[in-house]
């Protein structure tokens, strides 16, 4: 099997971090969105849980907090097929920049 010409390497990797400029970059804060919807829902979970509020005894924040909680637990699901699929295409992308560096 004969070996990619060089136009052809180059015009793959350009195609490649072209891809990689329009379609991976901007989906980076989807990261930054997990992590603090994951923190929020295992705060959320874990204060109710170990420090229950007495009967009666709730308040705006416990009633912010219960709400923001429920809608991370439902947003999790979602985001994390997202972040999943964003990271092994990424992780693909850059191993095929890698392959156009291979002498």
């Amino acid at each position: 099997m004969k070996k990619p010409s060089k136009n052809w390497l180059m015009l793959k990797r350009a195609t490649l971090e072209r891809v990689q400029r329009a379609a991976i970059d901007p989906l980076q804060p989807l990261y930054t969105s997990f992590a603090i919807l994951s923190a929020i829902y295992l705060g959320g979970v874990g204060r109710f849980t170990f420090f229950s509020v007495r009967d009666g005894d709730y308040s705006w924040f416990d009633a912010a907090q219960v709400v923001s909680t429920a809608l991370s637990g439902l947003l999790l699901p979602v985001l994390a097929g997202s972040v999943v699929i964003l990271c092994f295409v990424s992780k693909r992308i850059e191993q095929l920049l890698r392959e156009c560096d291979r002498p």
